[in-house]
């Protein structure tokens, strides 16, 4: 055998790191709650499935356990307003196809196995994965259009919180989806006024504006403002979201508007002090 071939077969022969799925549904899950998607908190209602348990489009049944949160986390990011999955065996099987470029969302099952232990035949289970694809993501999808329904505006709007949004002269777009500051067009994205809704700590027009207010501050860290560099703070959410979440209480009272914001912060941390504790187990 030449140098080369010798070369070629240790190359070769080199184990890659094994998947650790579990940790990587881990991750999953505390990235979406780092970036602040848990649409059980928003304060907004739009037409999207955030709130619907997620089910199966061919058999009808509902996904359960972790799915449950890898799904409502995929709906939110992408927006679907359906909360129908299959696999793409299964959309073939009903005559569809998946529109091209479009990625599946992981989900996992268990599956039960047998296994030699001490000489003894014994079930294991094992964790495996597989990927669903959402009704919207299929090629003959149609959004289907709504009637509008007229109700009155829940929102009223604060004039001293006006005066100071317009002082600003920040670049602020309302349209359908969540809320978000976009650094590379420096703009802020709001859902519409008359889509956020009461909730138990605050009033529609609090949940609004303090949405608004959060988005201000990130606006106020461009590099034509603050310049807060904000690349750096996107790898670092944590520490972003308690900076920015303490900058916007402190505006809050002086345009008469109280919002707790440490709510969402409640979901996020149990799930990591659950995610580290199960690594030390």
């Amino acid at each position: 055998m030449t140098e080369t071939s010798a070369q070629s077969v240790t190359t070769d022969t080199v184990a890659k790191p094994r998947f650790d799925l579990q940790q990587h549904v881990t991750d999953t899950i505390i990235k979406q709650l780092e970036a602040g998607t848990v649409p059980w908190l928003k304060p907004w209602k739009d037409d999207h499935a955030d709130f619907r348990i997620p089910k199966n489009a061919v058999t009808g049944n509902s996904y359960r356990g972790v799915n449950i949160l890898l799904l409502w986390g995929a709906s939110h990011v992408w927006q679907y307003p359906s909360n129908e999955w299959a696999s793409l065996k299964q959309w073939n099987s009903k005559k569809e196809s998946i529109r091209p470029k479009e990625s599946g969302q992981m989900i996992v099952f268990a599956k039960k196995d047998q296994k030699e232990v001490d000489g003894e035949m014994k079930e294991v289970t094992y964790l495996r994965y597989s990927y669903v694809f959402n009704r919207c993501q299929l090629a003959s999808y149609k959004p289907e259009e709504q009637p509008p329904v007229e109700q009155p505006p829940l929102v009223e709007k604060i004039a001293v919180a006006e005066d100071f949004v317009a002082n600003t002269f920040a670049d602020i777009q309302h349209r359908k989806g969540g809320a978000c500051y976009s650094p590379k067009s420096d703009k802020i994205f709001m859902p519409p006024m008359d889509s956020f809704i009461e909730t138990k700590e605050c009033s529609a027009s609090e949940n609004y504006y303090s949405t608004l207010f959060h988005e201000l501050t990130h606006w106020t860290g461009h590099a034509k403002r603050l310049d807060r560099q904000i690349k750096k703070q996107i790898r670092r959410p944590r520490l972003c979201r308690r900076r920015t979440d303490r900058r916007t209480r402190c505006r809050l009272p002086h345009c008469g508007i109280r919002h707790h914001l440490t709510g969402e912060e409640r979901p996020r941390q149990l799930y990591c002090a659950l995610a580290e504790s199960a690594e030390r187990q």
